[in-house]
């Protein structure tokens, strides 16, 4: 058994909150931005459109490619004082339905706040919580977004069934919202696709990759832009504890209605 001291993301902000600001250090809400130590070094050489020549995966900006194609799915949440980060995992005719960690949320008395990947905001107050699993679910009216922003947004989808094998040594993508709706990208690796984590009590993904406080909720991919899991939270040696998709599907029932609607 691996015995890790995580750092839950959000937890941080209640001194170092994140949110898109008006300035470097504060936001019309009073919730302060502290600096941090961790890095935000993410380069590669982007493929040229075109080229027949073979590349490897260290030559491919997988960190810059998935936030170009995916960043619409993501959402940032507002809630008892705290932010952090939503994938939208899809809509029906009533509904918008978000995927979090609970602890994003759990701290929200009557509402939490979405602002979605054009800025637009809007007010969910129903939601679900699975504490003892960090797993939480934002549901957003339908009628409560206009259908030309609708247009715009995506949802995000994950492989089920043997498909969805994460392997270890893949390239992963953590994208989140800490200065922006999907405005935090990095590339990293699976380091183990499904450990037991003491701290959490349950297993997950271990995933060597950057992470920032707000990025809690926020999405883990594959390079090939597949959901793999939400963030949850991270430690002092630069890995993520992710909540795998597999564990969303068994406690949120209604996912996969969800994901064959939106095929």
């Amino acid at each position: 058994m691996r015995k890790i001291r995580w750092i839950v993301f959000v937890l941080c902000l209640v001194l170092c909150g994140c949110s898109r600001q008006l300035d470097e250090n504060s936001d019309e809400s009073g919730v302060s931005i502290a600096e941090d130590s961790w890095s935000d070094s993410q380069s590669s050489v982007e493929k040229e459109e075109g080229s027949t020549e073979s590349v490897d995966d260290s030559d491919i900006n997988y960190a810059g490619l998935i936030q170009e194609t995916y960043g619409s799915a993501m959402v940032q949440l507002e809630g008892g004082g705290l932010l952090g980060s939503g994938v939208i995992a899809g809509m029906d005719e009533e509904r918008i339905v978000i995927l979090t960690a609970a602890h994003v949320i759990s701290k929200a008395n009557s509402y939490v706040r979405v602002t979605f990947f054009d800025d637009y905001n809007a007010v969910s107050r129903e939601t679900d919580l699975y504490e003892s699993q960090d797993i939480g679910v934002v549901i957003v009216e339908r009628a409560d977004v206009p259908e030309e922003n609708l247009e715009h947004y995506q949802c995000a989808g994950w492989q089920q069934g043997d498909e969805a094998a994460v392997q270890q040594g893949e390239i992963c993508i953590a994208l989140g919202c800490t200065s922006g709706v999907a405005a935090q990208s990095y590339e990293g690796t699976i380091e183990d696709p499904w450990i037991f984590v003491e701290d959490y009590g349950q297993h997950m993904i271990l995933a060597k990759v950057n992470g920032k406080p707000g990025m809690s909720g926020g999405g883990l991919f594959d390079k090939e832009g597949n959901l793999l899991g939400i963030i949850s939270g991270g430690n002092d040696d630069g890995e993520l504890a992710v909540i795998p998709m597999s564990l969303f599907a068994i406690k949120v029932d209604f996912l996969d209605e969800l994901v064959d609607n939106n095929r």
